[in-house]
């Protein structure tokens, strides 16, 4: 028996989850194509090349987690194809620029080789005691060496310095001395080198930034414009990461008290209570809601509250201040209520949400005194007539647009 009750509770949108999930993973999957289909793009000046044509189509607002997971495996097929066509475009572009770079005289056709193979084929037409290599068989070889390395990262490089390769290239082509061109050289393989590493961190960094934006669309609009300006500007924006998450956290919290007030509203309706057209409101936004018995206890009804920053529900009978009482009316309602409804309220609640499996708070009847409340808060006070029984507006209006499909327990205080 009790006149006050409180339940620790909690609240699991698996499906809005699995949704989350799949949509920051759908985003960086959407980058990485985006990715590939620009190698594509270069390469087509080259040759003409099919990758990343197709596009896969974007997944509705709406869209369960099951249908995106479709889309991103969709995606997953379109970038293995992207991928493997963008490869045979480089084979056939490196084959080609090499070939060109190490061909025979006018007049001798010779099948394309690489830098490597152009040396190892004249060490074996050498004598084993041939003489140390001639400084412009040393030079072919770095120049051969370098324009290779450049045929073969082209693609890997920032775009922005193709240009100063192929200006270090023409002046290493012009040395005549080995130990300048290996200088050359070596800075050659230096702007590779950084641009490679630069332009791996920029896509890493466009992966990092498609996934945030689309996870920081769940967050509270004063958060979401926060984070969508740094998300959008920041060189590094996995360092945001940590702030999404949290924003995300304060959201669903949020929505859950939402999901929470409308389980409770709809658990007090089925017991016969009448929860007014703002309970769901009222009790989302940290306001004490009232509910009003039935006409066997005129006067007296609920208080219920959410309270801020905590995950309890609350509980106590009260009564309506206008209404002449008595200390033994007050407790026959307290004892009605403990006695008639409690169990049945908690048993529904535990149908939509997750109570722990004793109260935190129980008070019995006559422990407390019931307490008074303004008539300006009773259901009663909004609309006359028989206690209602269908859905509250503010609920309807509110409703989830799934059900949790699984819910955890704990233990309260």
């Amino acid at each position: 028996m009790s006149s006050s009750v409180g339940y620790n509770y909690v609240y699991v949108d698996v499906e809005a989850q699995r949704r989350r999930q799949r949509r920051g993973e759908v985003a960086e999957l959407r980058q990485q194509l985006a990715d590939l289909q620009a190698q594509a793009a270069r390469l087509r000046r080259s040759r003409r090349s099919a990758a990343g044509r197709g596009q896969v189509p974007e997944a509705r607002q709406d869209a369960t987690s099951a249908e995106l997971e479709m889309v991103a495996d969709a995606l997953r097929a379109a970038i293995d194809s992207a991928r493997g066509e963008v490869d045979q475009a480089l084979t056939e572009v490196s084959e080609a620029r090499v070939g060109a770079a190490f061909r025979a005289d006018p007049g001798t056709r010779r099948a394309p080789g690489t830098a490597t193979e152009e040396l190892a084929r004249q060490r074996a037409a050498e004598p084993a005691t041939t003489a140390p290599r001639q400084p412009a068989r040393e030079l072919t070889a770095v120049v051969g060496e370098a324009e290779e390395l450049v045929a073969a990262e082209a693609h890997r490089c920032d775009p922005a310095d193709l240009q100063l390769l192929q200006e270090l290239l023409a002046e290493l082509r012009t040395l005549n001395q080995p130990a300048t061109a290996r200088q050359q050289a070596f800075q050659v393989r230096t702007v590779v080198t950084e641009s490679i590493q630069r332009r791996d961190r920029e896509h890493k960094a466009a992966v990092v930034r498609a996934r945030l934006r689309t996870l920081v669309e769940e967050a509270l609009p004063e958060d979401r414009e926060r984070l969508r300006a740094l998300i959008d500007t920041a060189p590094d924006p996995g360092g945001l990461t940590g702030q999404v998450a949290s924003a995300i956290d304060r959201a669903d919290k949020a929505r859950s008290r939402q999901a929470v007030a409308q389980a409770t509203a709809e658990a007090l309706l089925e017991v016969g209570c009448d929860v007014g057209e703002s309970f769901v409101t009222l009790l989302a936004e940290g306001a004490g809601a009232v509910a009003a018995f039935d006409q066997a206890m005129p006067g007296y009804g609920l208080v219920v509250r959410l309270p801020e920053r905590q995950t309890r529900l609350v509980a106590a009978v009260v009564r309506r201040a206008d209404v002449p009482s008595s200390p033994e009316r007050d407790r026959a309602a307290q004892e009605r209520f403990c006695a008639d409804q409690l169990d049945d309220m908690v048993r529904r609640l535990n149908g939509r949400i997750g109570l722990s499996p004793t109260p935190y708070l129980r008070m019995a009847p006559g422990q407390v005194p019931v307490a008074e409340v303004d008539p300006a808060r009773w259901p009663a006070a909004r609309a006359a007539g028989p206690a209602r029984t269908g859905r509250p507006a503010a609920a309807r209006d509110t409703r989830p647009t799934s059900r949790p499909q699984a819910k955890e327990r704990q233990r309260g205080g």
